[in-house]
């Protein structure tokens, strides 16, 4: 028997012959004495361990049952012991030391087979995740299979998705309403998509998130006993989509948390969302169970309008109530829409930060160079022109849109051979021929402006695109210049409105030294403005308010319109700017919930979704049963059980 001693490499410690006789016969006795495979001897300090290994006549494969089992448990036993008391990790390292041939092998001859099998319910949840059809799951099938990674077969995950989306989705061609270029409105077939019965979808969502312990009242926010639900609707990628969404969950907002329930391929005008919402007038109502009350004063001043006449021009003289709403929700229970609140605000404050930079471009322009002072006569003569030909054109496309949908409506319900009918379309054709008019008159004042002075190619206006593609804002090209919610978050932050104002100040100081000083006054007046809003979106876009934040609004805002009326006189007030004037305190100190929390970010999201759901779906024959498919495809992906599929993704490091 021999002794070893394990470094880097095996290295043999030679005994005599004595020496080995000896240590052979006390082992001999230690192992005729014990029954156990591993022997330790003392030595006064840590004691010496031996482990009895039996000596092999035949080879493994040779052996018997009983034979091979012994074998087993030495090598278990030895395990623990090198291990030190974990033999599992040891063994998971021996395997994983082989290579991916030798393991492969290994396993087959054991019988034990690694192929990765992937459920029905993970499957779907990818397939709606990636928002990729049936046949590009059988492309992948093939694919994975090469790998040995099987997918769940197909008709089970057909069957898992018919299940959540049942049989409460219906598709039609149903008539809407469609402008004409000539003026006038003209009713013809579109795809129609909706859920029949809204409450079951509602009740199945709920039971779904509720067995799934989804649910949440916001730490008292919404009362014990209640339930909220958000409706909400908005038109992008070329079709209107009606959803619902369920306050009750951590994030309402989400997209994997809003409900389409009703998709139309139309105009977003009153004559077609009548037309496609209906129907589920009464649904709504019922939705509202304890906490209903009618809105028996918007009823009273529409049936007065129409008394007296139904005159546009009258308007005012019954709030604006010229036709009847469409679900009997009470005006207290309707959040305003912050994200659109935001965006309109903040652009039209850039707007007019731009139009400043684009003057100081024109000074520096036509005051510093040898240009003729006519020239500049004449473009700013045109420019005022072409800002008033703006606001008219604004007016008169909602005249325009009011009237045609007025006098379609009325259309439908007394008939088109009634005075009142035959006004509205006489009023509507003007209004159009008013509008032509006014788009001539700005396309020949656009090109004048363009030629003498493009708006984009000035120091100043440069200088301001710099500085937001500095802190990471760019504008969308493609979409007129427009901003995205985000990057409009991101610029409402103080150093960032810092940022821009500074360094128009900066360049006048070396353009225009001696207007300088002026152009640092007006700067501090635009910085003073995003500031004051900044202020008022940090209040209202939070998801809960407590009553000295609501007093803070209310201060903030006041703050903010009498900047804008003192400093902009000729500025108009954008429908989004009376709503933070008079709605935004007077819904925070109702609920005290923030429109962080109510807010329409799931609903924009949803376009960008059903966007690629469309070009998945393109080859579909017909567009009534396009559109279902695309549906069917969003309301399996909402399923909380699907949603819980999903891996999250790794947050980054900041």
């Amino acid at each position: 028997m021999r002794a070893g001693a394990y470094e880097e490499h095996e290295c043999v410690l030679t005994l005599t012959a004595s020496e080995e006789r000896a240590a052979a016969g006390l082992l001999k006795r230690a192992i005729s004495t014990s029954s156990k495979v591993i022997i330790q001897l003392g030595t006064g300090g840590t004691p010496v361990t031996f482990m009895r290994i039996t000596n092999p006549h035949n080879s493994t494969t040779a052996v018997c049952s009983r034979t091979l089992k012994s074998r087993c448990s030495e090598l278990q036993a030895i395990r623990r012991v090198v291990s030190g008391g974990q033999p599992s990790v040891l063994l998971q390292n021996e395997v994983l030391s082989l290579g991916d041939e030798q393991r492969r092998a290994l396993l087959k001859e054991a019988g034990i087979s690694d192929e990765i099998k992937i459920g029905p319910a993970e499957v779907l949840a990818i397939k709606v995740g990636l928002a990729i059809p049936w046949n590009k799951i059988r492309i992948l099938r093939r694919w994975l299979k090469a790998s040995n990674i099987s997918l769940a077969c197909e008709e089970r995950m057909r069957h898992a998705s018919r299940k959540a989306v049942g049989e409460n989705l219906k598709g039609e061609l149903a008539p809407f309403s469609f402008s004409l270029p000539s003026g006038g409105e003209e009713f013809r077939g579109a795809p129609l998509v909706f859920i029949p019965d809204l409450i079951l979808k509602v009740v199945e969502l709920l039971e779904e998130n509720d067995r799934a312990g989804r649910l949440t009242w916001h730490n008292g926010v919404i009362p014990a006993s209640e339930i909220w639900i958000k409706l909400g609707g908005d038109k992008g990628g070329g079709t209107f989509k009606m959803n619902f969404q369920i306050v009750n969950l951590a994030a309402p907002n989400s997209v994997n948390n809003t409900c389409v329930f009703c998709c139309f391929e139309a105009d977003d005008s009153y004559t077609n969302l009548h037309i496609a919402l209906e129907r589920y007038k009464e649904q709504v109502e019922h939705l509202q169970g304890m906490t209903w009350r009618s809105l028996h004063s918007i009823h009273t001043h529409h049936q007065k309008y129409l008394a007296s006449g139904g005159v546009r021009k009258t308007a005012q003289q019954f709030y604006n109530c010229i036709c009847e709403p469409i679900f009997d929700i009470p005006t207290e229970q309707i959040c305003p829409p912050g994200l659109h609140i935001t965006m309109g605000i903040f652009t039209k404050l850039f707007e007019l930060f731009e139009d400043f930079c684009h003057s100081l471009d024109l000074e520096l322009a036509f005051y510093h160079t040898e240009v003729d002072q006519s020239r500049y006569s004449l473009y700013s003569q045109e420019l005022q022109r072409l800002h008033q030909y703006k606001v008219e054109l604004q007016e008169a496309k909602q005249s325009e849109s009011v009237l045609q949908q007025l006098a379609t409506y009325m259309a439908v319900l007394i008939g088109e051979s009634n005075p009142l009918t035959a006004d509205l379309l006489h009023q509507s054709a003007n209004t159009s021929k008013i509008v032509k008019q006014l788009e001539t008159k700005i396309a020949a004042s656009t090109a004048v402006v363009t030629r003498e002075f493009p708006l984009n190619e000035g120091p100043f206006v440069k200088e301001l695109d710099m500085a937001l593609q500095s802190i990471g804002v760019h504008r969308q090209q493609y979409f007129g210049g427009t901003f995205v919610g985000n990057h409009v978050h991101k610029t409402l932050k103080l150093p960032n409105i810092n940022t821009l104002c500074s360094a128009i100040c900066k360049l006048a100081e070396s353009s225009l030294p001696q207007q300088s000083e002026m152009v640092a006054t007006r700067t501090m007046i635009f910085l003073n403005a995003f500031s004051k809003f900044a202020k008022c979106h940090s209040i209202y876009d939070q998801n809960f308010i407590d009553e000295a934040q609501v007093h803070e609004l209310e201060q903030s805002v006041l703050e903010f319109m009498e900047l804008f009326r003192t400093n902009f006189p000729k500025g108009t007030i954008p429908i989004k700017m009376h709503m933070v004037e008079d709605h935004a305190v007077q819904w925070a100190r109702s609920t005290h919930v923030g429109f962080g929390l109510l807010g329409e970010q799931g609903a924009e999201s949803v376009h960008a979704k059903f966007n690629n759901l469309a070009r998945a779906y393109s080859a579909i024959k017909g567009k009534v049963h396009q559109l279902k498919c695309i549906v069917a495809e969003h309301l399996v992906s909402i399923a909380p059980h699907n949603v819980a599929a999903i891996p999250p993704p790794k947050k980054r490091k900041k």
